[in-house]
């Protein structure tokens, strides 16, 4: 039996949001290449999961919505793509054996800027971003760029590790 109540708004809680432990959870076996986003709290710190209490990772969180990158007549043509040209905010590379090359659009969403790419590599991947320089000279202009992404062979990892592309102009953070 199941009960289903009204929602309810609470103010000031703090840590806010926490994970859920029931959805949007990742990798799964049919799609292990399918990434899910990190995000951080209302006390700017990486969020926690609503069961244990421990930090987030990127596997705990939803993806968002896909955005299509085949169309043919209105419709997607599903068996033309990789995830790993899905546009997701975040990027998962299972059993990755030698290089690849992921590539991605980033939109600007406000005034003029130059954001340059900062980057934390995984631990036993090397990464590289070109361009490393994004100018955007007005709202809603879409850049590409594209990462390298390749595994440190004297540096072998067993397990998923987690690394970030941020792009900043100085004020603004895009992750």
């Amino acid at each position: 039996m199941a009960l289903i109540t009204s929602p309810k708004a609470e103010f000031g809680i703090t840590p806010a949001p926490l994970m859920a432990s029931f959805s949007s959870r990742g990798p799964n076996t049919a799609t292990p290449g399918n990434p899910q986003a990190s995000t951080v709290d209302n006390t700017n710190k990486p969020m926690l999961e609503e069961s244990s209490l421990v930090e987030a990772t990127p596997f705990s969180s939803g993806a968002g919505h896909i955005k299509k990158l085949i169309q043919n007549n209105g419709c997607l043509l599903a068996n033309t793509f990789s995830l790993l040209d899905f546009n997701y905010p975040s990027i998962t590379v299972p059993k990755l054996s030698s290089s690849v090359k992921v590539n991605r659009i980033l939109k600007n969403v406000g005034s003029p800027g130059i954001y340059f790419a900062r980057i934390r590599p995984p631990l036993g991947v090397s990464v590289s971003v070109e361009p490393n320089t994004l100018e955007f000279t007005k709202n809603g202009e879409e850049m590409r760029f594209q990462l390298t992404m390749t595994r440190d062979t004297t540096n072998v990892q067993s397990k998923y590790s987690f690394g970030e592309l941020l792009w900043s102009d100085g004020k603004h953070n895009v992750r």
